[in-house]
């Protein structure tokens, strides 16, 4: 190619044909003159370049900028490299919009008379999108393989003389063979004889352009003689080079086999689920008006199983006729294809005898056979008795439970009657009214205190627990402040924490935010319980904190954190049941097994929520949330009294 700096005016004409040429192929081609570093491009070079013409633009230094930086090594090393004359380079640029693009460069050099280059030329093509259509195509031929391969279903490939040219290990597999042993043999050599005139007719009939036969199915020679069953479907198939070949694909019917003898022990299955559960279901084929009963809704209305067809809806003759309105109704809602119905009503058996039942039924639909409703029938007749039964005997227990609460409340008043005379007379003999007592009496009057103090709070719990049962129960609901709450808690246990060697904190985040609804004397209560228990059931060196935080964007979370003993896993399904000590009653811990389940109704009455999570030994996170309070959260000042 002449350098075109120097081309002649008779060339113009053949240089201006070759530049649309190359546009039109899409080329764009270069010289380059190393003496001047001097660089000229093509227009069609600029577009593949994604740049427009601009001073500095080619030159070789901004050009190799462009190159992409992977590809820069190679690049320069056939740049450095004067020995070729003629080369091909393959590399990526960067356009200046991000875009990778892939060119192959088509190069030539000429030299001077010394040998040195005089200038450079080429050709250099896009191949972009030709690389991507070569990677799409392998990718199909890839996916077109592995379906080849990987198909259920057996394919072969026969020429007109049903010559195996290519089969699948699927087929192969079928009949006892590798691929490999099957290309090249006779199609009709793995059939019995007598069959294979069923595959020639439809051969000859795709071949005469008749209408041929969807598929058959036939069996096939299995490698060690046995018969394999299967259905064929054949496709004539006229290739690139004009050769008749026809593509069967075979589909084993052993699963089908096996399907279908799996639906017949199903239905069986189904009939006995029915009988056992005295559910029976129907179909309502609404064009033709017909009424498919199962075997069990014959037997619960007193049909027999041979009538379980019939041109008429027979159940609409059965419902009892106080419960025929609703039946009806609910009919025509599933008729009108809203939503799925489900009814308790009575029906007149073929004997004359009422059952009660339950109608579950879904609107009709549209299937291949027309369309159709489904629905289900069960006899609760016996079940409704026992309910009735239950019903009876939970009003019986309600009686006795109210008894016993009444019972609780006015025993919890009786006793604290005296009991209060007992603290009493204690008290004054403990302050010394009637003289001063020696250290005996002391030890004396002080286990008479301490013993009727933990029989009136024991009592105390049992009235309340009994007033939350019996619902005259009071509580004061207030805006809160739950950190101050709990200073004055942790405050109080100070005495006690410091003798037990257990070291108290208090965590409060974001103070301004812990404002809750709550009862101030029953959040006091709560806490009490629980930093008791957290101190009583500690070890010495051992740490109890409380945690306030927000929970969410409406509720408040405490939690009183121990590092214990902890509770059993085996027993913490216990953990809130009335007087249960899960155990500690045995290791001399003064308690009454009341306090967790009283602190859990006291937080669910205040409409909160109350948990834990034990590792024995380890660590004891017991936590309740309360509703954070707001402007109207029921009397932020003097509060509002709630019965429950």
């Amino acid at each position: 190619m002449p350098y075109l700096g120097m081309t002649p005016d008779g060339d113009r004409r053949r240089l201006k044909l070759l530049s649309l040429a190359l546009r039109i192929g899409g080329f764009g081609y270069f010289v380059h003159e190393p003496d001047t570093d001097k660089l000229t491009w093509a227009p069609e070079t600029y577009r593949i370049w994604g740049v427009e013409r601009a001073p500095g633009i080619p030159n070789s230094a901004w050009w190799l900028s462009t190159v992409h930086p992977d590809d820069r090594p190679g690049v320069r090393a056939w740049q450095a490299d004067l020995s070729w004359r003629s080369h091909v380079a393959d590399f990526r640029i960067i356009r200046p919009d991000g875009e990778v693009r892939h060119i192959r460069a088509h190069m030539e050099r000429e030299t001077w008379d010394d040998g040195t280059i005089a200038f450079a030329y080429g050709i250099v093509l896009d191949m972009t999108e030709r690389l991507r259509t070569e990677t799409a195509l392998q990718h199909s031929e890839g996916r077109f393989r592995s379906l080849f391969e990987n198909s259920g279903a057996g394919i072969v490939i026969t020429s007109a003389r049903a010559k195996i040219l290519f089969i699948n290990t699927a087929f192969a597999g079928l009949l006892g063979y590798t691929p490999g042993e099957l290309l090249g043999r006779s199609i009709r050599d793995l059939s019995p004889a007598e069959t294979n005139d069923v595959t020639l007719a439809m051969v000859e009939a795709m071949r005469r352009g008749e209408e041929k036969q969807e598929d058959v199915e036939k069996p096939y020679l299995h490698r060690n003689g046995s018969l394999v069953w299967a259905r064929l479907t054949i496709n004539r198939h006229i290739s690139v080079s004009g050769e008749e070949e026809f593509i069967g694909v075979v589909q084993d019917l052993t699963a089908r086999h096996i399907a279908e003898e799996r639906l017949r022990d199903s239905e069986k299955l189904l009939n006995s689920a029915q009988s056992i559960g005295q559910i029976g279901h129907w179909v309502w084929w609404l064009d033709t008006d017909t009424v498919e009963w199962s075997e069990e809704l014959c037997r619960i209305v007193g049909y027999e199983p041979h009538e379980r067809v019939s041109r008429d809806r027979r159940m609409t003759r059965h419902v009892h006729p106080d419960d025929l309105a609703a039946y009806t109704a609910a009919l025509d809602v599933l008729l009108q294809g809203a939503r799925e119905q489900n009814l308790e009503f009575r029906i007149v058996r073929r004997d004359g005898a009422v059952r009660t039942v339950i109608g579950r039924s879904l609107p009709a639909e549209d299937t291949p056979r027309g369309r159709r409703m489904i629905g289900t029938i069960q006899d609760i007749t016996e079940a409704k008795a026992r309910e009735e039964a239950l019903r009876r005997e939970s009003l019986k227990a309600e009686a006795a439970n109210r008894a016993k609460t009444l019972f609780l409340a006015n025993m919890s008043h009786e006793l604290r009657t005296p009991l209060n005379a007992i603290l009493g007379f204690g008290q004054l003999l403990a302050m010394g009214t009637k003289g001063e007592l020696n250290t005996e009496q002391k030890s004396y009057v002080d286990n008479v205190l301490r013993g009727g103090e933990h029989l009136l709070r024991l009592i105390n719990d049992v009235l309340d627990l009994s007033r939350i049962d019996s619902g005259h129960f009071q509580l004061v609901i207030g805006a809160v402040d739950a950190a101050q709450i709990a200073s004055e808690v942790l405050t109080s246990f100070d005495q006690l924490a410091a003798e037990r060697g257990v070291v108290l904190s208090l965590r409060v985040t974001a103070p301004a935010a812990h404002v809750v609804a709550a009862d101030r004397v029953r959040l006091t209560q709560v806490l009490v319980n629980l930093v008791s228990n957290a101190i009583k059931y500690n070890r010495p060196g051992g740490t109890v904190s409380v945690e306030i935080g927000a929970h969410g964007d409406e509720a408040v979370r405490l939690a009183v954190i121990d590092t214990g003993q902890g509770i059993p896993w085996e027993r913490q399904a216990e953990v809130f049941q009335h007087f249960n000590r899960l155990g500690a009653e045995t290791q001399g811990v003064e308690g009454s097994g009341i306090g967790l389940s009283l602190s859990k109704r006291l937080v669910e009455e205040m409409k909160g929520a109350m948990g834990f999570a034990s590792e024995p030994n380890v660590r004891t996170v017991f936590w309740f949330d309360l509703p954070r309070a707001t402007a109207n959260a029921g009397g932020a000042a003097a509060g509002a009294l709630v019965a429950v």
